[in-house]
């Protein structure tokens, strides 16, 4: 069954023959009940004198199966904390708001309405709320730095001021909030297929991250950057919208529960099987691409960069860590078997330092001189971040050259994996079978 499939089942059975399916005795099992939705809508398409034909009758359940499982999210409000310049941190040193169309400001339980375009600039009180007047309103903020210009957004902002600066939080439905994170996640030049896998992914996501318990921000569920999922950074537009809308009420579960979900950028084309727990088999995967993996023609797939000792110095410092001397060598002295590191020796003049986990890896070797050259010869500057843990360490002319390949931590999906596989051919539940082996495609 693909995924049209299982969401016309899945809407046809709740939306408009729950009844039917519950007095029917011989339903044992969700198949049967399913089985039976369906043949009560062929006979309400059969009777239905302005559908013309078994292809206009079909079109028109989906279209209304969709509206109905969309209508199950849309009542979901979701609490954004809004970071502040290029993500940098979660306090606002000033706040200035303004609308698309008339919207109100709440100071105090006093209430008043401001015209489209009139900048609100706050500097007394403890809190604001601001929220459009007419529905298809957003609110502007013209001094946030995001990959878009002015960013605007869609339900409400709360402003808290707190000693360290404002606290902004943007409150609106799930299903609004995804398409901003679709444009900012995932290229909107990809295919529908891959841009429909991603909308699954980020509403498992988003949705897991709401029913966690929330002791600070206000209640916010997450906030809009890399440290949960980027929202906001790029506008939504007709492709990211349209694969929410085909996607609506679509979630990945583990048997009766929501599936942990994770994505990354590229992968270094790297499996468990592969067995590259061992030093030599790992550079030779490294060094020797291969042209069968799926990702092998991305930028990604292989990069090299290099950092000096005392760049490797200063991000221990940075990152509070034991200061070894000055550094002498370096060795990744485990792996996993898909060949990530998992274990970095610092050797000093003072004294041995073991780093462990990826993500420390990651920031102890990041280069912050030195751009990432990428496998078609383009270089980009050094990331906040070394791409992933799966490179190799040579020392050269006194500095450390490091090959690596992928982008991202490699859990989950790979956001050009299903580019690939969706110009292949593959439809997004190929693509989300592949990447969440023990998940299935369910409603929320």
């Amino acid at each position: 069954m693909n995924l049209k499939e299982r969401t016309e089942t899945k809407a046809d059975a709740e939306a408009e023959n729950a009844a039917d399916a519950e007095n029917e005795t011989d339903a044992g099992n969700a198949a049967e009940a399913g089985n039976a939705a369906e043949a009560g809508n062929a006979a309400k398409a059969e009777n239905e004198t302005k559908v013309e034909n078994k292809t206009e009758a079909e079109n028109a359940a989906k279209a209304g199966n969709a509206a109905a499982l969309q209508g199950k999210t849309e009542d979901r409000m979701i609490r954004v904390l809004i970071r502040n310049d290029n993500f940098a941190g979660k306090y606002h040193s000033s706040f200035r708001v303004t609308g698309t169309t008339e919207f109100y400001v709440t100071e105090n339980k006093s209430k008043r309405c401001c015209p489209a375009g009139q900048v609100i600039t706050m500097t007394e009180g403890t809190e604001l709320l601001i929220e459009p007047k007419e529905a298809e309103g957003k609110l502007v903020l013209p001094d946030l730095l995001r990959g878009q210009e002015q960013p605007a957004y869609t339900g409400t902002l709360e402003v808290h001021k707190e000693e360290q600066g404002f606290l902004v939080i943007n409150e609106l439905p799930l299903e609004d909030y995804l398409p901003s994170v679709l444009s900012s996640e995932m290229s909107a030049s990809f295919p529908e297929e891959a841009l429909k896998a991603q909308a699954i992914c980020a509403r498992t996501y988003a949705i897991n991250e709401m029913k966690k318990e929330k002791t600070e921000n206000y209640g916010a569920d997450l906030d809009d950057s890399t440290a949960f999922q980027v929202y906001n950074n790029y506008e939504k537009n007709n492709k990211t919208m349209d694969a929410v809308k085909e996607t609506a009420g679509i979630v990945l579960k583990n048997n009766s529960s929501m599936a942990e979900v994770f994505y990354y950028s590229t992968s270094s084309g790297a499996q468990e099987e592969d067995g590259l727990s061992a030093e030599a088999d790992f550079e030779k995967f490294i060094e020797e691409p291969r042209k069968t993996d799926l990702e092998s023609e991305e930028v990604w797939y292989r990069w090299s960069t290099q950092i000096a000792p005392e760049e490797v110095r200063d991000n221990l410092a940075d990152l509070q860590m034991k200061d070894p001397g000055e550094i002498i060598g370096l060795d990744i002295t485990r792996r996993l078997e898909n060949g990530r590191a998992e274990e970095l020796l610092i050797e000093g003049s003072q004294s041995r330092l073991t780093v462990l986990g990826e993500y420390d890896i990651r920031a102890v070797l990041t280069p912050k001189s030195c751009d990432v050259i990428l496998q078609d010869g383009s270089s980009v500057s050094a990331p906040g971040l070394l791409p992933s843990a799966w490179f190799e360490i040579k020392q050269q002319s006194g500095e450390y050259v490091l090959l690596g390949g992928g982008y991202g931590h490699g859990n989950g999906l790979s956001q050009n994996g299903a580019k690939c596989m969706a110009l292949s051919g593959k439809n997004c539940e190929d693509i989300l079978k592949f990447y969440y082996r023990d998940a299935q495609l369910g409603g929320i």
